[in-house]
């Protein structure tokens, strides 16, 4: 609505409620010879009540009034056609009018109040008329004799506000205190109303941060990416005019608001939200924002939904009191509006007999393909680069529709930062790696993961059973959509893996390797920090992980494994029932989670046989050959690293006998060596193998000058 537009339309109103003013003075008031007003026809104001003006008025002056009013409003409603027209949307007072279905009288106490308002000639006109010069305001009094000037079409309409106050409770201040309808009740205007008609896409100042009112017309309203069958419901279960409630339950972000916005599309009808985490706890002030939030939705004639239910529940998850008081302010809602939401990650049923329709509706995790769907969507409509994957972000991601939004906002913003055309994999993971909130208490660490295949120095058969089981996250979405075996494996879905062999081969690497060809986290779980001794303790802290874990499909990683996964013992006492029922509880963990768990184990023999049928791969890591720890040398120093010109990689890898963590702590190490010389020192032989003896003593071996052969006088010079 341009505002000139309406500004002009509200000067036409009060010109007209003046004219309607003057009329019911010439009509009804004597002056005296000062021109003081002494009567309203014969009437004296102070000492006679209005039920008096039956006899005060004769037929032809009623007659007269009658006729000048009904001209006038004849006028006004020539006025409302003529500024619909030249207007690109409804003038707000007149929308709140139509919305509620305000009859003529209704509208009559709000045009006379608000021109009062607004114009101060024509509030000292009402304050001299009313014999009271503070009264500025009209009264119902003064409002019924404006209207008509007969008695008993008065008594009428005194009658008709009495059987039902409801137009004038949302509209007048003085009827919300629930005071009967009488002659002297003053018709102010609530300062909402007011604000409104000037503003209709204002907040109210006491309900700023805790309600947000949608436009079935908002153009930002998203389009439903998924779970449209939910609309279906909605409105296939909205029929006659009857009283709903719909009760939404789901985690943050799986569409409870968007599937309200869409039926109140639908239903061309506003939503107002209210965000029942940010309404103050005190029951007083609890009371007074409802009444607030009453009027709002009366005048929008809008649907209400109450988010966040579970602030007003005990921790026990029971009603506590101001659920109760939601429940009697939802019940005074229902006369202003036919439908109420209500939504919470918690279930909630009505206890007892109802005498409303009921829906509940939970919103659980998204199927793979209706992830994929909503990344389609969304990439089909932004830049996005040839290395982004729909099918392998919905495999890797359980997430919700409004945390793929989330997601996809976060990496546009990466994409304007890095001054980039597109949107390439790595920001689109990093984004989404960032929408999760993982509260493991220290139970597991994120471990870095930066290394690649070519850093993984393993026969070809373990390359290939690791690279498989990456295929299996990768190709999810095909083989369990596409190809429809999800509708054959049902449970299990997950990848899980045992790694065995001696320490140092690459157990953990692998899984590090792993991580990053996934663009995945890699979760290290401190089982100092899971096992008790206190019986169900070490259960419900790793529960706790994997519940926390389902928030994406990342990598778990258990090493030394075998003190969890040990071999089931005859149940001889209370103690090895306990641990075999333990072990079968994580036995079941594992095959619930859908991402990747890592079993790492030094001593295989120590793992029990039925356990390794369950898991999907079994991976062994050899002691590397001479080749493999030739190869080991010559990739553990980076390209900048300095080497003396008689590092022999082969006499190493030959003479040798370490593993690849062994080989990696050498270079480490002589890499110090070499640069705390004064001079630009190489990486020399001398260093490595100082390094090397260092480390056979931590290996509790010793290093001889037999076993160094031609090099066996360097140690000489070292010392």
């Amino acid at each position: 609505m341009e505002q000139h537009v309406q500004r002009e339309y509200y000067q036409n109103l009060i010109r007209l409620m003046a004219r309607l003013i003057e009329s019911y003075t010439t009509t009804a008031v004597e002056f005296g010879a000062d021109g003081a007003m002494e009567k309203i026809k014969g009437i004296t104001l102070s000492a006679l009540d209005l039920h008096q003006l039956h006899s005060a008025f004769s037929q032809q002056e009623q007659q007269q009034y009658q006729k000048t009013r009904s001209v006038l409003y004849q006028e006004y409603a020539l006025m409302r056609r003529t500024f619909d027209e030249k207007s690109r949307d409804e003038i707000t007072l007149e929308r709140m009018l139509r919305i509620f279905g305000a009859d003529e009288f209704a509208r009559h106490c709000v045009l006379l109040s608000f021109a009062a308002e607004l114009d101060r000639d024509l509030s000292r006109a009402v304050a001299y008329l009313q014999s009271d010069y503070t009264q500025t305001i009209p009264t119902l009094e003064f409002c019924l004799a404006t209207y008509t000037l007969d008695f008993q079409e008065q008594q009428e309409l005194l009658m008709h506000i009495k059987r039902d106050t409801t137009f004038y409770e949302v509209f007048f201040e003085e009827f919300e205190m629930g005071r009967p309808a009488c002659f002297s009740q003053r018709m102010k205007l609530k300062n909402r109303v007011v604000q409104l008609a000037f503003n209709w896409n204002s907040t109210a100042s006491q309900l700023q941060g805790i309600v947000h009112t949608y436009s079935p017309t908002d153009e930002s309203l998203a389009p439903l990416m998924a779970q449209k069958e939910v609309l279906e419901r909605m409105l296939a279960f909205d029929t006659g005019n009857r009283r709903l409630l719909i009760a939404f339950s789901g985690p943050s972000g799986s569409g409870k608001k968007l599937h309200m916005r869409h039926f109140c599309k639908h239903r061309e009808k506003e939503l107002v939200v209210v965000d029942l985490a940010r309404i103050s706890q005190s029951t007083n002030e609890f009371e007074e924002t409802m009444q607030q939030i009453f009027t709002e939705a009366a005048i929008r004639q809008a649907y209400v939904a109450f988010d966040h239910t579970t602030a007003l529940m005990e921790p026990s998850g029971e009603e506590g009191q101001l659920f109760e008081l939601l429940k009697k302010w939802m019940e005074r809602l229902w006369k202003v509006t036919r439908i109420l939401f209500l939504s919470g990650e918690e279930k909630w049923h009505p206890k007892g007999e109802k005498d409303y329709g009921f829906l509940p509706i939970s919103l659980g995790v998204l199927s793979v393909g209706e992830r994929f769907s909503i990344w389609q969507n969304y990439f089909a409509i932004l830049p996005v680069s040839e290395d982004v994957s729909a099918q392998q972000l919905a495999g890797k991601f359980p997430f919700t529709g409004g945390i793929i939004r989330s997601s996809i906002m976060a990496a546009m913003e990466q994409m304007q930062w890095q001054h980039k055309a597109q949107i390439d994999s790595s920001m689109l993971h990093e984004a989404c790696n960032d929408q999760i909130v993982l509260n493991i208490n220290q139970k597991a660490t994120r471990i870095q993961s930066g290394y690649q295949w070519e850093d993984l120095v393993l026969p070809t058969r373990q390359k290939t059973l690791l690279q498989d089981a990456c295929n299996q996250i990768l190709f999810e979405y095909k083989v369990y959509k596409s190809w429809n075996f999800g509708g054959k494996v049902a449970y299990g879905r997950g990848v899980s893996m045992l790694f065995t062999g001696p320490p140092g081969t690459g157990k953990t690497m692998a899984a590090q390797v792993m991580a990053n060809a996934l663009q995945m986290e890699l979760f290290k779980v401190d089982l100092s920090g899971v096992m008790s001794k206190y019986v169900g303790e070490t259960e419900k802290n790793l529960g706790a992980i994997f519940d926390e874990m389902k928030k994406s499909k990342n990598i778990l990683f258990f090493d030394e494994a075998d003190a969890l996964f040990g071999k089931r013992s005859e149940v001889k006492d209370s103690h090895d029932k306990y641990a075999n029922a333990q072990t079968a509880y994580l036995l079941q963990k594992m095959e619930e989670y859908d991402g990747i768990i890592i079993l790492a184990t030094n001593y295989m023999q120590n793992f029990d046989e039925a356990f390794k049928r369950r898991l999907k791969f079994v991976v062994d890591f050899p002691f590397p050959d001479v080749a493999q720890r030739l190869t080991l040398w010559q990739k553990v120093f980076p390209k900048q690293t300095p080497l003396g010109m008689d590092v022999d990689f082969e006499y190493l890898a030959q003479r040798f006998s370490l593993s690849g963590s062994n080989i990696k702590n050498v270079a480490v190490s002589a890499a110090f060596l070499a640069a705390s010389h004064q001079e630009d020192t190489p990486i020399s032989m001398l260093h490595l193998l100082t390094a090397i003896q260092r480390e056979y003593e931590k290996l509790g071996k010793t290093l001889t000058a037999g076993e160094l052969g031609e090099y066996a006088g360097y140690l000489e010079l070292r010392k």
